[in-house]
C-alpha cells in the first residue's frame, strides 16, 4: 500500500441497497493519494457487481466463506489468517456489521490494528424476535472491542451505543452526489415512455431490497386503496430480495398485475425517481435511509413511516405517518398528490443539511486521520 492509510471495511454480506451505495459513493471521492481501501465480506459468489465497482477505483475485495453451517470451520478458519497474515499492513478497521463483526474486531484488536471503527446504520436488531435476541447477543462484546463510534443519525447512535455515548459518537450522513438526482423532465417524459406510462398516470414509487423490514405486504395494501379510487394509479417497485416471490403471488392475489410495475435492482435508480410522482416508504425499521435522502433531492413527496426517524425531513417534503394507521388513511396523503405539483430543485437545501458526499467524505478523511494521530484513546464506555 505504500505509504497511503490502508481502511479495512467489514460489511456482513456483499452490500446491496443503501449501504453499498454510500460504500461506493465514498470510494469514488475519497483521495485516493492518501487512502487504499480494502473490502472484507462473506458471500458464495466469488465476485459480483460491487466489486467491480469498486476495484474500479483500485481498491480490493476480500470473499469470506458465506455464514452458513457447513462453511462455519473453514469461516473461523479464513478470518483468523487473513487477520494474522494482513493486518500489520491494516491502519484502520471500519466495522459496517454489528450483527457479525465482532469476529473481525476481535482478531483486529488480537493482531494489532489500534483504530478499530464500530458504525451503526440502523435503528433495531431485527424485524424478527429470534434474529433480534441473536443478534442483541451478538452486538454485546463489539462495544466494548471498538475504540471509535460512528452513526448515519443520532437515532442509529442513541440505539447502538445508548445515550451516554451519542457525545463520542461521530455521525457520517448517508451521502448522495445531488446533481445526479435533480429534477429533469427530459429524464421524467423518456422513462415513462419506455414503460408506457402516459401524462395521465400516476405514478407511486419504492426503492428498497424485498426484506421484511421494507413492509411491502402493507405497501401493496395501501396502493390497492389508492388503484380503488385512481384507476390511472401505478406503482413501481425497484428491488430484489428473498421476499421476491411472495410479493409476486401477493400482487396476483390482489389482481394488480397490470398496474404494479417490479424493476428489479436498477443502477438508474436516479433517473427513475424522476419517473414518479409520490415516493411512499413504510418501513418498520431504519438508520437514515439513503433512497429518503434522494427522493427528496429529485423533488418527490415522501409519504413515510413515523418509524423511521425524523433527521430524514430536510426539505419539508416528508409526511410521516404511523404503521398503526390504516391503509385507507395512507392512500388518503398519497392520493393528494394525484393532480401533479411542482417539482423544485433541492440542491442547496440538500446540500446545507450535510448531504453532499464530497462534504461527508472531507468529514470521514479528518476522523481517519485525527483517529491515527491520536492512537492513545480512552476506552469508550
Amino acid at each position: 500500500m505504500g505509504n497511503k492509510i490502508c481502511v479495512l471495511h467489514v460489511v456482513g454480506t456483499r452490500p446491496i441497497g443503501g449501504i453499498g451505495s454510500l460504500l461506493k459513493n465514498i470510494n469514488k471521492v475519497i483521495d485516493l493519494e492518501s487512502f487504499a481501501f480494502i473490502y472484507a465480506f462473506s458471500s458464495s459468489e466469488l465476485t459480483g457487481d460491487f466489486d467491480k465497482q469498486v476495484e474500479k477505483y483500485n481498491s480490493s475485495v476480500v470473499v469470506f466463506p458465506s455464514y452458513k453451517i457447513r462453511n462455519i470451520f473453514r469461516y473461523l478458519k479464513q478470518i483468523k489468517h487473513f487477520y494474522k497474515t494482513n493486518a500489520s499492513h491494516i491502519d484502520i478497521l471500519h466495522v459496517h456489521s454489528p450483527n457479525t463483526g465482532v469476529l473481525d474486531l476481535y482478531y483486529a484488536k488480537k493482531y494489532g490494528i489500534t483504530i478499530r471503527i464500530l458504525h451503526s446504520h440502523s435503528t433495531k436488531y431485527s424485524g424478527k424476535k429470534i434474529n433480534a435476541i441473536r443478534n442483541y447477543i451478538l452486538q454485546l462484546p463489539v462495544k466494548k472491542l471498538a475504540t471509535h463510534y460512528f452513526a448515519c443519525s443520532l437515532k442509529a447512535a442513541e440505539f447502538l451505543f445508548g445515550k451516554n455515548n451519542i457525545g463520542n459518537t461521530s455521525i457520517i450522513h448517508n451521502a448522495i452526489f445531488p446533481n445526479s438526482f435533480l429534477f429533469s423532465e427530459k429524464v421524467r417524459n423518456r422513462y415513462r415512455f419506455d414503460l408506457g406510462i402516459a401524462d395521465t398516470n400516476f405514478v407511486i414509487g419504492h426503492v428498497g431490497n424485498f426484506t421484511e423490514e421494507k413492509n411491502h405486504f402493507f405497501l401493496l395494501d395501501v396502493f390497492r386503496e389508492v388503484y380503488t379510487q385512481n384507476c390511472k394509479a401505478i406503482l413501481l417497485l425497484i428491488g430484489s430480495g428473498t421476499l421476491e416471490n411472495q410479493i409476486r403471488h401477493r400482487i396476483k392475489e390482489l389482481e394488480l398485475e397490470k398496474a404494479v410495475l417490479m424493476l428489479g435492482r436498477r443502477a438508474d435508480v436516479h433517473n427513475w425517481l424522476q419517473a414518479m410522482d409520490v415516493f411512499v416508504f413504510p418501513s418498520f425499521f431504519e438508520g437514515l435511509p439513503l433512497t429518503l435522502i434522494e427522493a427528496q433531492t429529485a423533488g418527490l413527496h415522501c409519504i413515510v413511516s413515523s418509524n423511521i426517524t425524523t433527521e430524514t425531513n430536510i426539505t419539508n417534503y416528508i409526511e410521516y405517518l404511523s404503521l398503526e394507521s390504516s391503509s385507507k388513511i395512507w392512500a388518503e396523503s398519497i392520493l393528494k398528490y394525484s393532480n401533479g405539483y411542482n417539482r423544485e430543485n433541492m440542491e442547496e437545501q440538500i446540500s446545507k443539511a450535510g448531504y453532499d458526499i464530497r462534504t461527508e467524505v472531507t468529514m470521514l478523511e479528518k476522523l481517519y486521520f485525527d483517529s491515527l494521530n491520536n492512537r492513545e484513546y480512552t476506552e469508550l464506555e
